[in-house]
C-alpha cells in the first residue's frame, strides 16, 4: 500500500535558540481567519511551522491552533495575541510561550481525542518495553491477546451499526488502523473459511524486528481475531505465521478456527495429579546439585555462593562449574559481582519454574 508519507502530531516544537510560542484561536468562520490569521502573521515576520484545525459539526467553533516562531520579528507574544484578537470571526486567542532553548509543548488542549474517542499515544519504544518485560511470563501474553480480542470484537460490532460489512468492514477497520499508526496492512484473503492479512511495520513486533526465534504479536493477533470473528459470524484465531521480529519482511496473519474463550485454558490439574507429578521429578531430579541450587534460589530472593553451597551440602569451589552451567543457560543470572562475595537468583525469565519449585516436592 502506498502511503504519502509520515503524520505529526502537532504535539509540540522543537526549534534549539528560537523564540516558539504556541496560539490556541477560537472562531466562528475558520476558513476566512484562517486567511487572515496566515497574512497578518507572515506580515509581522511571524512563521508558523506547525498547526492543526479541529471541528465539530455539533458547535459552531472551531478551533485553529499552531506554533509560531517569532525569532525574526519585533512583535511580542502578547501583541500577537491582540492582533489575532481583531480579526473578524475570532471569539479569543490563547497562547503560551516555549522556553529560551525553543522547546514548547502542548498544554492547550486536552483530551487527545480520535475519531470521538479518547486516546493516549506512546512510543513505539516505549511500548516495546512494557512487552519486554510484561511477555516474560507466559500467562501475560495471553492477557495481552485477550485485551486485543475483547476491543477487536467491539469493533467489529461499532462498523456492523454502520452498515458495513464483510471486506469492505474489515477493509474499513484496518485502514483505521493506518491512521492511528499501527502499521501498513494489506488484505491478502478473504472468503467464508479464511481471511490473510500482511501487515507491514507492525508496531508492537518492531521494538523486535529481527532481534528472535519467535513471532511476537499478541494484543494485535488477538484484536484481529476479535474482528474477523465478529465480521464473519464464527470465531477464528488469527495465527501470525511470518513476523519482522523473526526477521522475515512483514507480519502475516491467517485464521484458524477456534474457540476464543478456549484459548490458554487447560484442563484443572487435580492434587492426585500434581502429587505424582512431584514424585516423578522428585526420584530423577532430587539429588541433582543444579537442581538443589534451583530450588534453594526459588524460596529465597537472593543468594551467595556460600548460603547456597551450605544449603545443598558442597564446598563452595566444587558448587560454582553448577551455577557456571546455570548462568550459561539463563536459568539464574548474578546481582551482585564483589571481591569476595556474588550474589544469585532465580532468572525472572523461568518465574513459572520459580512457582514449580516453591512447591512441596
Amino acid at each position: 500500500m502506498k502511503v504519502g508519507g509520515p503524520k505529526y502530531l502537532p504535539i509540540g516544537a522543537y526549534f534549539p535558540g528560537r523564540k516558539i510560542v504556541e496560539y490556541l484561536v477560537l472562531t466562528d468562520d475558520l476558513v476566512s481567519t484562517l486567511a487572515e490569521i496566515t497574512w497578518r502573521a507572515k506580515e509581522k515576520g511571524v512563521e508558523i511551522v506547525a498547526g492543526n484545525l479541529t471541528t465539530d459539526p455539533r458547535s459552531p467553533i472551531k478551533h485553529f491552533s499552531f506554533f509560531a516562531d517569532l525569532t525574526d520579528s519585533k512583535i511580542t507574544p502578547e501583541e500577537l495575541e491582540k492582533e489575532l484578537t481583531k480579526v473578524e470571526g475570532v471569539k479569543e486567542v490563547l497562547f503560551q510561550p516555549g522556553t529560551f532553548q525553543g522547546l514548547v509543548v502542548d498544554r492547550l488542549h486536552f483530551p487527545l481525542m480520535v475519531m470521538e474517542e479518547r486516546a493516549i499515544t506512546l512510543r513505539v519504544e516505549t511500548f516495546g518495553d512494557l512487552l519486554q518485560n510484561f511477555n516474560r511470563v507466559e500467562t501475560n501474553k495471553l492477557a495481552f491477546f485477550r485485551m486485543g480480542v475483547k476491543a477487536g470484537l467491539r469493533k467489529a460490532r461499532k462498523v456492523i451499526q454502520l452498515g458495513l460489512s464483510g471486506i469492505q468492514a474489515l477493509d474499513f477497520i484496518l485502514t483505521e488502523r493506518i491512521a492511528k499508526g499501527w502499521g501498513l496492512p494489506t488484505i491478502k484473503k478473504f472468503d467464508g473459511d479464511t481471511v490473510e492479512v500482511e501487515m507491514q511495520e507492525l508496531f508492537e513486533c518492531l521494538p523486535f524486528r529481527g532481534k528472535g526465534k519467535e513471532s511476537k504479536s499478541q494484543f494485535f493477533r488477538g484484536y484481529l481475531s476479535g474482528v474477523v470473528s465478529g465480521l464473519i459470524g464464527k470465531e477464528v484465531i488469527m495465527e501470525e505465521t511470518k513476523c519482522i521480529a523473526k526477521g522475515d519482511k512483514c507480519c502475516y496473519f491467517v485464521s484458524t478456527p477456534c474457540s476464543l474463550s478456549e484459548v490458554g485454558t487447560r484442563p484443572s490439574e487435580t492434587p492426585q495429579t500434581r502429587e505424582e507429578l512431584f514424585s516423578i521429578i522428585k526420584e530423577i531430579f532430587g539429588e541433582d546439585l543444579k537442581f538443589k541450587a534451583l530450588k534453594f534460589l526459588a524460596r529465597k530472593e537472593v543468594a551467595s555462593i556460600r548460603e547456597i553451597a551450605r544449603k545443598i551440602n558442597i564446598a563452595p569451589k566444587n558448587l560454582t562449574r553448577h551455577l557456571d552451567y546455570l548462568l550459561q543457560k539463563g536459568m539464574i543470572e548474578t546481582v551482585y559481582s564483589g571481591k569476595n562475595i556474588k550474589l544469585y537468583r532465580l532468572s525472572p525469565k523461568v518465574e513459572v519454574l520459580g512457582k514449580f519449585l516453591r512447591s512441596d516436592l
